[in-house]
């Protein structure tokens, strides 16, 4: 299977941290699965609690904690010993280049593709202060590229204006997909207490869903590359208007709090390819939008 047959992946993040969640993935029915981000030395992340929720928002700060990139390489090369037809992304971030190499020439041995994640809003140096300096990112492209023949893409911060979003895709003209979005930090919820350790987390889950629609959108209008839409997805009218907005595949992520098990949630999902979304316009006479 190669990357552009892809329809439906899990979404790297809390659900896809170990071999045996992302073997839960593969069994209920994706057509890929990605690997928790992980970073050149291994990362305790922020003490419980760490998610909060509240309805449709959802706020997380995680710390981005993970084993390593080579233990998470090693995952990596299981599930491909196991399943070969399996499509797995390896995620990773780093702003060294010298990490960067020796990571990316690691995960590309045995990942079918790489993402490489520039928006974690709440891990200092990592994720989001890549994805807003753009020279670097510049940079860290041309270096993933020159150590690997295997595709790789961005997984996406959201970008409030049109002019951040250009400046984005230009830096990253090596890049073979994206991924929109990540969590929209800094985000707080407040009870008698503060919700999550860190006070501050990224935003996730419905509440996100029209952002990460329309940075779909804006960026479709920017580049041909395959998009993975992400942030939000529950049902198959989710994924009907993230394709509607110029995504090729989705990413499944916190919507798997709505269902009892990931295959119900994938099997909602897949419906959504071959299902058309309300249209918002018909009782003003407009049949429909562009």
């Amino acid at each position: 299977m190669e990357l552009k047959e892809i329809k439906i992946t899990n979404a790297s993040g809390i659900y896809s941290s170990t071999f045996n969640s992302l073997e839960d993935w593969i069994n209920a029915g994706v057509d890929g699965v990605i690997l928790k981000t992980s970073t050149y030395r291994s990362r305790e992340g922020y003490v419980f609690p760490n998610v909060a929720i509240d309805g449709e928002r959802i706020i997380q700060a995680m710390g981005l904690p993970n084993p390593g990139f080579k233990k998470m390489g090693e995952i990596t090369k299981k599930l491909k010993e196991k399943y070969t037809e399996i499509f797995v992304i390896a995620s990773f971030t780093s702003g060294d280049k010298k990490e960067l190499i020796e990571m990316v020439e690691y995960l590309g041995e045995y990942a079918d593709a790489l993402e490489y994640n520039i928006s974690c809003p709440h891990a200092k140096g990592l994720g989001s202060a890549i994805g807003y300096d753009f020279e670097l990112l510049e940079d860290m492209c041309d270096v993933i590229s020159e150590h690997t023949e295997k595709p790789f893409g961005l997984k996406m911060p959201y970008y409030p204006t049109d002019e951040l979003l250009k400046k984005c895709i230009d830096s990253s003209e090596k890049a073979d997909f994206y991924t929109n979005i990540n969590s929209v930090g800094k985000a707080m919820l407040i009870g008698n207490d503060w919700g999550i350790s860190n006070k501050l987390g990224g935003l996730s889950g419905p509440a996100i869903k029209p952002l990460a629609m329309g940075q779909v959108y804006r960026t479709r209008k920017l580049t041909n590359k395959k998009i993975f839409g992400c942030g939000g997805v529950v049902t198959k009218k989710d994924v009907s208007e993230f394709l509607k907005a110029g995504a090729n595949s989705i990413q499944l992520g916190s919507g798997i709090i709505h269902y009892k098990t990931k295959k119900d949630f994938v099997k909602e999902a897949r419906k959504g390819f071959n299902y058309k979304p309300k249209n918002y316009f018909e009782n003003q006479g407009i049949e429909e939008w562009e």
